[in-house]
């Protein structure tokens, strides 16, 4: 049975994470950094987004093309980035050159999405992690699902309130060619990053994409709060799970290992 971490009766080390230097932190984004407010964001997003394509999509078509191309993008195998590929399936629906499509589509994140504000908000105990992170000499990495470009996802982080954290890397549509739940997304980012997985720790809120991060080697740690985002027996009895708990629980985590090294 898997053990609460407010038990304290394990540490980073007893999963095969290295007792010395500086860690990975890589953190998933959405439900992870921030708390994002679901309720009416498509809606307040197509609502401006299909004018604004009208030109190029006829806008009855817009919504299903727009799902369409991202259905697809998780099954990108090629080497051509996702960002890259959301474009060429993009410009089958349209009538305009993928040059075109792309420059509409940039106007679309960065004008109409990063206008819908009230959507995101920090996690509890996310910023404070990442400050203890970052001054115990560890880095720190955005391992988002690389669907848009930076853009959007510096707008999800701007609004959650981290623009000023120093992160050392962020993935996105742009320079990424998998996703996640694909264990490929993480031997992509480890191999990008020149990463060690013994010395990575992937934190994150969902089973389904977060967990697979164990399969390229890499420790991990899900989310466990009540009423925000608690997570079921049966996940935390996953064998590729090997912490749960709230953000001062990992805090904890990370203070016993640097006590360790004094």
């Amino acid at each position: 049975m898997k053990t609460e971490l407010v038990t304290q009766s394990r540490s980073l080390s007893s999963v095969g994470i290295e007792s010395q230097g500086p860690l990975t932190l890589l953190f998933d984004l959405d439900g992870t950094l921030i708390q994002m407010e679901e309720k009416w964001l498509e809606l307040r997003f197509m609502l401006k987004a299909i004018p604004r394509f009208a030109s190029i999509i006829r806008p009855w078509r817009f919504r299903q093309a727009f799902w369409e191309a991202a259905r697809l993008v998780q099954q990108n195998s090629s080497s051509i980035d996702n960002f890259s590929f959301y474009i060429d399936v993009l410009s089958n629906y349209a009538y305009a050159s993928p040059e075109k499509v792309e420059r509409v589509a940039r106007e679309a994140i960065e004008q109409d999405f990063a206008s819908i504000q009230g959507h995101f908000e920090p996690f509890p105990g996310a910023r404070d992690t990442l400050t203890l992170a970052r001054q115990q000499g560890h880095r720190l990495v955005v391992a988002t699902n690389p669907m848009i470009p930076l853009s959007g996802v510096m707008t999800r982080l701007n609004q959650g309130g981290f623009s000023d954290i120093p992160f050392d890397y962020i993935t996105n549509a742009e320079v990424m060619t998998r996703t996640k739940p694909k264990v490929e997304y993480y031997e992509e980012l480890l191999e990008r990053l020149l990463l060690d997985p013994s010395r990575c720790l992937m934190v994150g809120n969902d089973p389904n994409k977060d967990l697979p991060a164990k399969d390229a080697g890499i420790s991990t740690f899900l989310l466990d709060v009540p009423k925000i985002s608690p997570l079921s027996e049966e996940t935390k009895n996953d064998k590729r799970l090997d912490f749960f708990g709230s953000y001062t629980d990992l805090q904890n985590l990370l203070i016993e290992r640097e006590k360790t090294n004094e």
